[in-house]
């Protein structure tokens, strides 16, 4: 049984925090991925947590014991890179079986070992090989399987797909997925792709600047992001964001910039007074409808046809209006449409919007107002 727990970590360069008040507890066996754009502190963390970098404040501990000043080599946790770092003149087998020689594992188990994770990670043809004659795939499996080897505590996992294509990253995750539970070993998992965050997580970690957003499990931080910046990086494509003010006195009604009146019954706004908000409505809880029943009128400025969905980015108007307003490309209005709907560049469309779908967020803290 391995837990993971970081309290009030902080990580400082000079006078500038990268990290601060960092907060979070692995639980046995789980996989929890964090999440957040380049450059919010990501591999920071997971560097600090592996013992490659100190931690400027705060306590890192395995099994409830603090790990801040035990050497790297002593924590019982592998790390797989974005880079695999496999040894260009060693075959697979001696890559994986490298670690275990420097810790003095004796020859026989190092076979029986690096024979099963082989077998595990279907490598087992491979192990004569060279990294420069495997495929990208192949060495990921490699450096992964140098990982199992070790039989460690934890698994950290530093961008592990990024230099994969495409297709193969999908398969990819997936494998990492079901090995993941197969051998139920806590993991630490950091990426900056988000759809790769949702399939892969127990829970997310969404990141910010350095500081923890939220924290809860995929489905839900996708049905109730805690605030504007988790609403927006979480969910392809991003949400839309428009922005108005609470009617004072109403039974939760929103006035929107373009006019727009919106009901939004149980959301209890009554106490709010006349503040400003922003609402956010993802692409798919948009459909098209007759003109009578339109919450917005939009003109069509770009469409992009994916197969199975076609999205139509728009420039909105409320529905009295008698003119369509100029395209704005810095704040598109997407709509996610069934992929035999082809609109036109210059198309009107009436929309109307799930109410009990739409997100609202106070505009001067950006936190989520939750529904009553």
């Amino acid at each position: 049984m391995t837990t993971l727990a970081l309290c009030n970590v902080v990580k400082s360069y000079g006078n500038e925090n990268v990290l601060e008040d960092i907060n979070f507890e692995v639980d046995d066996g789980e996989l929890i991925v964090i999440v957040g754009p380049s450059g919010c502190g990501k591999s920071s963390l997971l560097r600090m947590v592996a013992g490659l970098e100190e931690i400027t404040a705060g306590e890192i501990l395995i099994n409830e014991k603090v790990i801040n000043s035990v050497e790297p080599r002593d924590r019982d946790i592998a790390m797989v890179f974005q880079n695999y770092a496999l040894y260009p003149h060693m075959t697979v087998y001696k890559n994986m079986a490298y670690g275990l020689k420097l810790r003095g594992i004796p020859r026989p188990e190092i076979e029986t070992r690096v024979n099963h994770t082989a077998t595990l990670l279907g490598l087992e043809s491979l192990l004569d090989r060279k990294p420069a004659a495997l495929s990208g795939g192949q060495r990921q499996r490699v450096a992964m399987g140098r990982a199992i080897v070790r039989e460690p505590a934890i698994f950290l996992f530093d961008e592990p797909l990024s230099n994969l294509d495409a297709t193969l990253r999908v398969r990819m995750r997936l494998e990492i997925k079901e090995l993941q539970q197969r051998l139920g070993v806590t993991s630490l998992y950091v990426t900056h792709d988000q759809v790769e965050a949702m399939t892969l997580a127990d829970r997310l970690v969404v990141l910010n600047e350095g500081q923890i957003e939220q924290i809860d499990t995929p489905l839900k931080i996708y049905q109730k992001p805690a605030s504007v910046y988790v609403a927006g990086f979480i969910g392809t494509p991003a949400m839309n964001f428009l922005e108005g003010t609470v009617m004072p006195g109403s039974a939760d009604r929103i006035r929107l910039g373009n006019g727009v009146i919106l009901d939004l019954p149980g959301l209890g706004l009554q106490a709010c007074g006349s503040i400003n908000v922003s609402l956010g409505i993802r692409p798919d809880h948009i459909a098209p409808c007759s003109m009578e029943q339109a919450d917005f009128i939009c003109l069509v400025t770009a469409v992009e046809t994916l197969g199975s969905e076609t999205l139509a980015h728009c420039a909105l108007n409320e529905p009295e209006a008698g003119e369509m307003p100029d395209a704005d490309p810095g704040k598109p209005f997407i709509v996610k449409l069934n992929g035999n709907h082809q609109p036109k560049i210059h198309e009107t469309l009436h929309l109307k919007v799930k109410i009990d779908e739409v997100h609202l967020f106070q505009t001067d803290t950006g936190l989520r107002i939750n529904r009553t």
